[in-house]
């Protein structure tokens, strides 16, 4: 899970990134949990830098700034705060809470400070609380529900521009051939990758998160390990 290395200088690499990820407890990644940080150090403590940085051609603060270009064209009320990068062994990474169900992490190039790949965690809101006697239980639902279209959506905008059309349907194309629109049950079972343009976007459900993975990379960068 956490690389090719071996395994006393993989363990000692993992614990070093656990160590340095302790503070997300109290900072801005509090709300991640305990089930997050795994996945986020198998990404600081795996892999390793190609000679060519490849990246999907934004820094984090690009990818801020052109998401939130993005949400006041579209009246998206979600707006996304600056990117605090965490140092890796091998590679940095930044994330970002969207809700309870949504999570931005993202891999950055130590060599360049380009995102290298960037990947939304999430879980499905529970359909069955549409019919539920609960009004709560449905507002939550609906709330879950449009933010995590919505931040998809804009996900898909953000990296990939061309793709930008007024109805949205481009976005879902996409990720109903990713099969993400499957039912609940099914979605566990994915693992699929679609390009589009010089990107290749994928989808996976990652044990590590306990959570779907939907992400994109460049087309030419082989050495992406999912966690």
């Amino acid at each position: 899970m956490f690389g090719k290395s071996s395994k006393n200088t993989s363990d000692l690499k993992v614990e070093t990134e656990k160590k340095k990820l302790s503070k997300w407890k109290k900072g801005s990644f509090g709300c991640l949990g305990i089930i997050l940080l795994f996945f986020v150090v198998g990404i600081m403590a795996s892999g390793g830098e190609s000679k060519t940085a490849y990246s999907i051609g934004f820094t984090p603060k690009q990818f801020q700034e052109q998401f939130n270009i993005l949400s006041k064209e579209t009246n998206l009320p979600i707006v996304m705060p600056d990117l605090k990068i965490d140092e890796g062994e091998v590679q940095n990474v930044t994330g970002h809470r969207f809700s309870d169900h949504l999570f931005l992490s993202c891999t950055i190039n130590k060599k360049n400070g380009n995102i290298r790949y960037a990947t939304l965690l999430y879980n499905e809101p529970d359909r069955s609380a549409m019919m539920s006697d609960s009004m709560e239980k449905r507002i939550a639902y609906n709330n879950d529900s449009q933010i995590l279209n919505a931040v998809r959506v804009q996900f898909i905008y953000t990296i990939s521009p061309e793709l930008k059309d007024s109805d949205g349907m481009n976005a879902f194309n996409l990720f109903h051939e990713l099969g993400g629109t499957s039912s609940r049950e099914d979605l566990k079972k994915i693992d699929r990758e679609v390009k589009r343009g010089d990107k290749i976007y994928y989808l996976y459900y990652s044990k590590s998160a306990n959570a779907m993975a939907f992400g994109v990379r460049n087309e030419k960068d082989k050495s992406f390990e999912k966690h």
